[in-house]
């Protein structure tokens, strides 16, 4: 009997040396396992034009933990592959105004879907860049053999 109790007190003493084992202490552990097991998060998406027309060749840019980009396919698609974060996303195309997308949430080991509609370029939404003033006096040009001195 005398080994019994022992091994009782033995293992009756390990178990006060641990402590008690609560429930947040075995979901801590099960996500430090879920985090170890998918270390990137994906935003999948298409870009289209604002009648909802694929829009072939956007570029996608990711501004986050990860900077990084990449171009819609003939369907308008795309996929991104990043590590966990907040990101922005800008979307441009040649003829469209930029589109921009601000606190975007990526979560490891998920795919998250981003949808962007570009509008064309008017008239009106064109910027001033520079100006350019004619006058109607005379000019004079420059005309005389350049030399070297």
């Amino acid at each position: 009997m005398s080994i019994f109790l022992r091994v009782t007190a033995s293992i009756l003493a390990a178990v006060l040396a641990v402590g008690p084992v609560s429930v947040a202490t075995a979901s801590a552990a099960n996500a430090t396992i879920v985090a170890q097991t998918g270390q990137t998060g994906v935003v999948k998406g298409t870009v289209t034009d604002t009648g909802g027309a694929p829009l072939q060749g956007a570029t996608i840019t990711a501004s986050g933990p990860t900077n990084t980009s990449t171009t819609t396919g003939s369907d308008g698609s795309f996929t991104l592959t990043l590590q966990p974060g907040i990101y922005s996303f800008t979307a441009t195309r040649t003829g469209f105004e930029p589109a921009q997308q601000t606190d975007f949430v990526v979560v490891a080991g998920t795919t998250s879907p981003l949808s962007v509609s570009l509008a064309a370029v008017t008239l009106t939404s064109l910027r001033e860049i520079g100006r350019v003033s004619v006058s109607r006096g005379r000019s004079t040009f420059n005309a005389s053999p350049a030399s070297i001195a």
